[in-house]
């Protein structure tokens, strides 16, 4: 079964990665150029390699048709692009593939190559600003809420009663991403939840306070010996945001102003009954004010984000002439997993 996840995400504090979550695995670290078919050679092995269990598919945050990994799980294997921000090493385990480096001609372009990658990381430092201004306005409206955290946890202890037997045996967090923010706006990979979830429980979430539930819920999952993907939120990347357990074919996830999720739930959990009314109502302007100011925010990050792919664009270009296509053929032919 093919999925797609994302180990890397734009977020407030920056790029976070989760490359190191591939440790256990017979890693493949793939170095080379802007636009010398890292991608092109990761799909490549998709193809090559069939799939064994689940295949996942690692997205690019940035470029949502470029792969930046694939992990086997069924042969516990990975290969994933280690230039940067990706930070990917083998660590004596794994092996390194080199792609060809560009033909000579190339050093024409140094100041013009030197220009774009400055414009980028600028962007992308802009970026990062709005999503924190967008944060912390976020959080001030969440402030004015009273909120019953405990009432909503011993929840977690009766949904799991009912999901999930106790399998005698500790079980395996793997932490993913299926939210991003792209140049394109928020992304969700619901495909990803219904690939491998058929009973799913929505958490309607306004103010951003479910992951208490969540954090719950994933304990108790894996106290019980089941295989879970947790999946952060690349505004809140230390909290969890949806939860999947394939082998149960069960799902939460979280649904709130960032990005609604559009299914057929199993179960539906409004997070509005466990807030204090009398602190909503009284603080409702102030609450609009905020979350109109973390849109307006997000907004601008997104237009960050676009002009930060913009620039990649125009290096990829430059490189392109200079790619030794030949090479880059061989390499795709011959290279294998395991």
């Amino acid at each position: 079964m093919v999925c797609s996840f994302f180990l890397g995400a734009n977020t407030p504090d920056g790029f976070y990665s989760l490359f190191d979550e591939l440790n256990g695995f017979d890693l493949s670290v793939i170095k080379g150029s802007c636009g010398s078919g890292k991608s092109t050679l990761l799909k490549n092995l998709i193809e090559k390699s069939g799939c064994d269990g689940i295949c996942e598919r690692i997205l690019c945050a940035s470029d949502l048709n470029s792969l930046d990994g694939v992990i086997f799980h069924g042969r516990n294997a990975a290969a994933v692009d280690g230039t940067m921000p990706h930070t990917a090493e083998t660590a004596g385990l794994g092996r390194y593939i080199i792609m060809p480096p560009p033909r000579r001609g190339i050093e024409k372009e140094r100041e013009a190559i030197a220009a774009l990658k400055a414009a980028k990381a600028g962007a992308y430092k802009l970026a990062y600003r709005c999503l924190n201004g967008a944060r912390y306005a976020q959080n001030c409206a969440s402030m004015l809420i009273g909120f019953d955290s405990q009432k909503l946890i011993r929840r977690a202890d009766g949904i799991i009663d009912r999901e999930a037997k106790p399998k005698g045996a500790n079980g395996r967090l793997h932490r993913r991403f299926i939210d991003a923010f792209t140049p394109d706006g928020v992304v969700t990979l619901t495909s990803t939840v219904s690939a491998l979830a058929k009973r799913i429980y929505v958490i309607e979430d306004r103010l951003a306070l479910a992951s208490p539930l969540l954090k719950e819920l994933q304990s108790r999952l894996l106290e019980r010996g089941y295989e879970v993907y947790s999946c952060l939120s690349p505004m809140y990347p230390e909290k969890v945001r949806h939860l999947i357990v394939p082998e149960l074919q069960l799902a939460f996830v979280t649904s709130d102003r960032l990005k609604s999720f559009d299914c057929t739930p199993f179960r539906r959990l409004h997070l509005t009954a466990y807030t204090d009314q009398n602190s909503l109502r009284a603080n409702k302007v102030k609450i609009r004010l905020f979350e109109k100011l973390s849109d307006e925010l997000t907004e601008q990050a997104f237009c960050e984000l676009k002009a930060a792919r913009q620039a990649h664009s125009m290096l990829e270009s430059l490189y392109l002439p200079y790619l030794d296509i030949p090479a880059l053929k061989e390499l795709n032919d011959n290279i294998t997993l395991g």
